[in-house]
């Protein structure tokens, strides 16, 4: 029985050494990329969130209870993770990683916090929480099975409609073409309507920007830019106003700018009401699972060997150290020995696995 995931179709898609090193050998990096490392936790915060407000009523908790508590866990957690990594990165012999690594647990929390007053608190009085981190398995094929975990469905309650969430972080924020090219959030919808038995109006992408808001730079003939393009917030401009001692009314057009910026640049969200035709997209997906079955057998056998897919795209691959020094120089013990772990894929055992998609016969 093969077991996989949108992350690994797609990893499969783009590389197939990629996929063998990740969901083959389970091979993980020590000195993890820090882009994920932010997100993971983020995403942890947004799930400790938004689970402790489904029992914030009946325990007599606020939202701020909640994401107090939610705080404390993602600290708690990552703080020496994030140090083991920088550690790692020491060892590695790269010292900026590991700076950066030092400096993220404080980070994510900031993020955190910005959440919270941006969004966080509203979201406990509008919605109310029907699932949230739901894994489930779907059955592909007899010997394919699909797994995810769909980030969270609410009630809206003053539109009574039911949403679907897709938490994403990132540096920038994706335009509006390629969320409706967005194959997991349809498999995920499918999965929802199949396993929780809900009818889903609407997607939400609920965005955390992991990049910091600009600090205005101080002109040489003093004072503060006024760029129209500077990427910051109001908060971040208003302290660097008070930490030069100049007057906040010289900046009321900086000010009306940048307002809302938290809102809308770096806690944006998009509200899409389900109208893609799924057919086509989910029959591709579902031959490249037959494809990949074929595959991972072949390899098992060793009857073929992973292809590796050189481009561009290695620069920012977890694996392209180990892909180098094969390449280079035929052997790759000794970075897998430094640089790498092999990490079990979590299992869902526990799940049931809900009936085969309606377009298998594609």
């Amino acid at each position: 029985m093969l077991r996989l995931s949108y992350s690994a179709v797609t990893t499969y898609r783009g590389c197939e050494q990629e996929y063998y090193y990740r969901y083959v050998k389970y091979l993980r990096r020590k000195d993890k990329a820090p882009q994920l490392g932010i997100g993971t936790a983020l995403h942890s915060y947004l799930e400790r969130y938004y689970k402790a407000l489904t029992s914030s009523v009946s325990l007599g908790l606020s939202a701020e209870d909640s994401h107090a508590e939610a705080l404390k866990v993602v600290g708690d957690f990552y703080r020496p993770l994030f140090h083991r990594y920088a550690e790692a990165s020491y060892v590695a012999g790269d010292e900026e990683l590991a700076i950066k690594f030092d400096k993220m647990c404080d980070k994510v929390l900031s993020i955190c916090e910005r959440y919270h007053r941006t969004r966080g608190r509203e979201d406990a009085e509008r919605y109310d929480v029907l699932f949230c981190e739901r894994k489930s398995l779907i059955s592909l094929s007899p010997t394919i099975i699909n797994s995810g975990v769909i980030d969270l469905v609410t009630l809206d309650k003053d539109t009574n409609r039911i949403l679907l969430w897709e938490h994403k972080s990132g540096e920038t924020i994706p335009d509006n073409d390629r969320r409706l090219k967005d194959l997991q959030t349809l498999l995920y919808v499918r999965i929802a309507e199949l396993d929780l038995d809900v009818k889903i109006n609407e997607v939400v992408w609920n965005y955390m920007r992991t990049k910091e808001p600009t600090v205005p730079a101080e002109l040489k003939a003093g004072g503060l830019t006024k760029r129209n393009d500077l990427d910051s917030t109001w908060e971040t401009y208003q302290k660097a106003i008070a930490e030069r001692g100049l007057n906040e009314a010289d900046y009321q057009e900086v000010e009306e700018r940048l307002q809302n910026a938290e809102y809308n640049n770096f806690f944006p969200r998009y509200v899409l009401p389900i109208v893609q035709q799924d057919a086509v997209l989910i029959g591709d997906y579902i031959r490249t699972a037959r494809l990949m079955e074929k595959r991972v057998w072949e390899w098992e056998t060793d009857r073929d060997t992973p292809i590796r897919n050189i481009g561009f795209k290695c620069d920012f691959c977890s694996f392209n150290p180990l892909c180098k020094s094969v390449v280079t120089a035929g052997d790759d013990r000794d970075v897998l020995r430094l640089r790498y772990t092999t990490e079990k894929e979590e299992q869902l055992n526990d799940n049931k696995i809900i009936p085969t998609f309606a377009v298998t016969a594609v």
